[in-house]
C-alpha cells in the first residue's frame, strides 16, 4: 500500500506575467521621466559652466539606460572647477546645477506610479 500528496499551484505563470509587465511599465515610466528631465539638467550645467574657452561647457554629455540617467563633466580639469583648489576659488556649475531637479524628479516619479 502506498501513499501519496500532491500539491499544484494554479496562476503561477499569469502572475509571473503580470509581474513583468509592472516591471516594464515602471521601467518605462523611469525612462520617460529621465528623457524629459535629463536634456533640462544638461542645459542647466551647461548655462552654467565657467567658460573661457567654451571646453568645460561643450564636454557635459548625458547617457539615459533602463533606469539610469548619467551626467559627467568629462574636461579633466572639471573637478577644480567645481570644488576650487588652494589657488582658486570653487566656481560650483555641475552639482549646483542637478541638486534643484531632484524635487522635480521625485514629483515626477512619484506621479508616474500613481494608479
Amino acid at each position: 500500500m502506498s501513499l501519496s500528496f500532491t500539491w499544484t499551484a494554479q496562476g503561477v505563470d499569469e502572475a509571473v506575467s503580470m509581474i513583468e509587465k509592472v516591471i516594464a511599465n515602471i521601467n518605462n515610466n523611469v525612462n520617460e521621466v529621465f528623457q524629459t528631465i535629463g536634456h533640462q539638467i544638461l542645459s542647466a550645467i551647461q548655462a552654467k559652466a565657467p567658460v573661457k574657452t567654451g571646453y568645460l561647457r561643450d564636454h557635459v554629455t548625458l547617457q539615459q539606460q533602463t533606469g539610469q540617467l548619467t551626467l559627467t563633466s568629462e574636461a579633466p580639469y572639471s573637478i577644480y572647477v567645481e570644488f576650487g583648489t588652494y589657488k582658486m576659488a570653487p566656481r560650483a556649475f555641475f552639482f549646483s546645477s542637478i541638486e534643484p531637479f531632484i524635487p522635480e524628479i521625485t514629483r515626477m516619479l512619484t506621479n508616474s506610479f500613481m494608479i
